[in-house]
């Protein structure tokens, strides 16, 4: 079976959409499927997208990159009538048409152009179709008509979890499916365990900063203790990040909030070395993709209930769920310092993530999506 991935880009600064379609894709392979991934890119990328590309060539995906359109907003939209052209032309050799995302022009134009070419379409929505994402957006009138162009155009919608398709309002639609995401390279040898270390817990945040993600709410709960450690990876919107560091200093948190920033893929084991647990106090995230991966490497986690994989893992026994407030994020950190409870969820953190998202189960989850 040859299947046609398409993204609106791989640059890892623009969030979780660009690392998923990679790992996805590589899942693809590891369970046979014949894969292409088709993206736009601009030069400035290069040095960042290179090793993702290598992992892809290496594991037997077929990539096809095209640059983005003119105009500052051809990178946000997912515009380049290079990549469109090559859909127009190439979409019928494929026996299924898979893209990523809903609001950008790369998904409008591989559905069209798959519906053309008589082929299959498959959407994964990445929280696009949600009600968090509609309701309150400036765009709320375009999205509510495009969603419903995808209704009518679209054979299967791929959701990351069940809280993503409920608030998709499509949960019941039967072409929906939920199929998770894929974590762990199960293939790769497993990453040392934290250290047992004493004294005060360490929490992380791995992200892009944005107000959806409630870093601010996290400092907050940090600052309420009194020795409690913050190890922030990641970085966004320029006003956003101002505030938060801003209210770091006004919490005089000094050294115990550490700042690193944008972390790539080789720079993430070290992060996970050095933190007790990894904190996703999101509003509203579709699945909660750095969850997964801190478990891979042996890290509880403390999530929000509107996380996705919180359903997951509400009953594994590796971490809490907790509500995103100052107060109760507070608490929850400060049951880090149970020394054996922490030893207790990180036996198990591994085993969960190997289980319910490496990239053979993932894989074979997408055979039964393409199959059916």
């Amino acid at each position: 079976m040859h299947v046609l991935h398409v993204s609106s880009g791989l640059d890892p600064r623009t969030g979780g959409t660009a690392t998923a379609a990679i790992q996805i894709a590589l899942a693809a392979r590891r369970v046979g499927l014949d894969v292409t991934l088709a993206y736009p890119t601009q030069e400035d990328e290069a040095e960042l997208i290179q090793p993702a590309l290598d992992r892809l060539a290496e594991a037997g995906v077929t990539t096809e990159g095209f640059p983005f359109g003119q105009g500052a907003r051809a990178k946000r939209w997912g515009i380049s009538p290079a990549l469109n052209r090559w859909l127009a032309a190439e979409a019928g050799r494929f026996d299924a048409v898979h893209t990523h995302s809903a609001w950008v022009w790369s998904s409008v134009a591989a559905t069209r152009t798959a519906r053309r070419a008589g082929k299959r379409a498959i959407l994964m929505p990445h929280e696009a179709l949600t009600r968090h994402d509609i309701q309150g957006s400036r765009l709320q009138l375009v999205k509510q008509l495009l969603k419903g162009w995808y209704g009518r155009n679209i054979d299967r919608f791929a959701f990351t979890s069940g809280l993503e398709a409920r608030d998709s309002l499509l949960a019941d639609d039967s072409r929906a499916r939920v199929i998770g995401l894929p974590a762990v390279d199960e293939t790769l040898p497993a990453s040392a365990e934290p250290p047992d270390r004493q004294g005060p817990p360490v929490v992380g945040y791995l992200g892009r900063f944005h107000p959806k993600k409630n870093l601010d709410l996290l400092i907050r709960a940090v600052g309420h203790s009194a020795d409690a450690r913050l190890v922030i990876a990641g970085g966004g919107e320029d006003a956003y990040s101002a505030e938060v560091r801003s209210l770091a200093d006004r919490l005089s948190l000094g050294d115990r909030v550490d700042w690193l920033g944008f972390l790539t893929v080789s720079g993430k084991p070290a992060f996970f070395q050095s933190i007790d647990a990894l904190v996703v106090p999101s509003s509203f995230e579709c699945f909660g993709l750095v969850a997964a991966e801190a478990l891979a490497h042996h890290v509880p986690v403390i999530l929000s209930p509107t996380v996705g994989v919180a359903e997951d893992l509400h009953a594994e026994g590796v971490g809490l769920i907790v509500p995103p407030r100052p107060d109760a994020l507070a608490v929850a950190i400060s049951k880090l310092r149970d020394r054996a409870q922490l030893a207790e969820w990180r036996v198990r953190c591994r085993r969960v993530a190997l289980a319910r998202y490496s990239y053979k189960a993932f894989g074979q989850r997408l055979v039964e999506l393409y199959s059916d």
